[in-house]
């Protein structure tokens, strides 16, 4: 059996999610971490830049969620945060007028999505020049990806 044939299950199972979140995707930057963002504080300026937006993508809610906490927060104040932080999230969501299905839906759309900090820190360190200041960044990207996947059991939404 070919490699393609083995993967065609999943790749059904795959679409099949993305059309039944289909409505429930969202632009994200999709590298968003610390790195990516510019603090002002002149009082004119806007107080936070997001720049790198090579990565713009459609994704579920939860994408720069767990990109931000899995890469630019330490691991022990993600646990301690998390729940709260999302909670505040669809509250903060729903304050400007965002129609949103509540904190079970983002909690799900966070637990997906954080599958993909862990394949970008995978395939995307691998693609680029290597550099000390990099290799720091994409190891510590990796090691909070790979525990966010395991704390948030993302696995077992692939069931």
């Amino acid at each position: 059996m070919t490699w393609f044939r083995k993967a065609r299950p999943c790749t059904a199972d795959v679409r099949g999610v993305r059309r039944d979140l289909a409505a429930l995707f969202v632009i994200a930057h999709g590298g968003y971490r610390l790195g990516n963002m510019l603090f002002v504080t002149e009082p004119s300026a806007p107080a936070l830049t997001v720049v790198d937006w090579q990565t713009v993508c459609l994704g579920p809610p939860g994408l720069d969620v767990a990109v931000f906490l899995a890469s630019s927060v330490d691991i022990e104040t993600r646990r301690s945060m998390e729940r709260y932080l999302i909670e505040n999230y669809v509250d903060r969501l729903a304050q400007a007028g965002v129609r949103c299905s509540g904190y079970g839906l983002a909690w799900g759309s966070y637990r997906r999505a954080s599958l993909s900090p862990l394949l970008l820190s995978v395939f995307t360190s691998v693609a680029l020049e290597r550099t000390e200041r990099g290799d720091a960044m994409w190891l510590q990207l990796l090691q909070g990806a790979a525990q966010l996947v395991t704390d948030a059991e993302a696995v077992r939404v692939l069931d």
